[in-house]
């Protein structure tokens, strides 16, 4: 399945909803006890402001069909003068996602090797994700990329 990689557009932000609520779905359906009843969309202020940061990058998947496959957004996030990390720039995916019926089409590993390229041009030294535990398949995917647990978040129900 041919996919297109390209940085998104103010005129993106409907498919991206859409994609949002899909991943909203999926854990909300997975953890519904952490996840609230309405799935968030990116206000048009707000996706405006992160396709004009310079930090920042938001990548669009179309696929054949010129229907959005998935996404991708990250940031820069420097570290200076932290009382105990080093100095340094780290490249932060805040939020990867891929269609569930496009899934294994090499979508999602296109946007990463994209974004790894995009680090380095911009001179990070590390890049880093969050993912919950419980999705293991995600979890799965990012160490077949090479990526390693950096920590973990413990937690308990009351």
């Amino acid at each position: 399945m041919p996919t297109v990689l390209r940085f998104a557009e103010m005129r993106d932000l409907p498919a991206v909803r859409i994609l949002q609520k899909e991943l909203f779905l999926h854990h909300k359906n997975t953890e519904p006890r952490l996840f609230k009843d309405d799935a968030p969309s990116f206000s048009d202020e707000y996706f405006a402001s992160i396709l004009q940061d310079p930090d920042y990058l938001v990548l669009l998947a179309d696929s054949e069909g010129s229907r959005a496959a998935g996404y991708l957004i990250a940031y820069v996030r420097r570290v200076r003068n932290h009382p105990v990390l080093a100095d340094c720039d780290i490249f932060h995916v805040d939020d990867i996602f891929v269609s569930e019926a496009l899934r294994g089409h090499g979508i999602g590993r296109a946007l990463m090797e994209e974004s790894i390229r995009e680090a380095k041009a911009r001179g990070c030294t590390l890049f880093d994700l969050g993912v919950y535990a419980f999705n293991r398949d995600a979890v799965s995917f990012y160490k077949a990329l090479g990526m390693q647990i950096q920590q973990y978040r413990m937690e308990i129900w009351l």
